[in-house]
């Protein structure tokens, strides 16, 4: 809880220290979606999306001790020749764990 680092990857556990609202912590935040990441491609798939993208993104301001990381993205999504471009909030919530060193 001390060390106020954030887990990079989850496979080789390495952790590095970042700002709260840097482009690092922004890059960390989006890997985290699923439907980004490519981690649900199936179910993306099935629901006809032929591409998925990020227009925008931005912090929206939280309080720092509530422990949560709130995103505001622009989407835009093909689905059946038709395109759709969306704003949608997304929360994260932090949970701190010990570091390994």
């Amino acid at each position: 809880r001390k060390c106020r680092r954030y887990e990079r990857e989850s496979n080789n556990k390495h952790f590095i220290y970042l700002e709260p609202e840097s482009p690092e912590m922004m890059a960390l935040l989006l890997k985290q979606i699923p439907a980004l990441s490519g981690k649900s491609t199936q179910y993306v798939k099935r629901a006809g999306v032929q591409a998925l993208q990020v227009l925008d993104s931005m912090f929206i301001w939280t309080e720092p001790n509530s422990m949560r990381q709130r995103l505001m993205l622009t989407i835009k999504a093909d689905i059946n020749d038709v395109s759709i471009q969306q704003r949608i909030k997304v929360e994260f919530i932090v949970r701190w764990k010990e570091c390994p060193d």
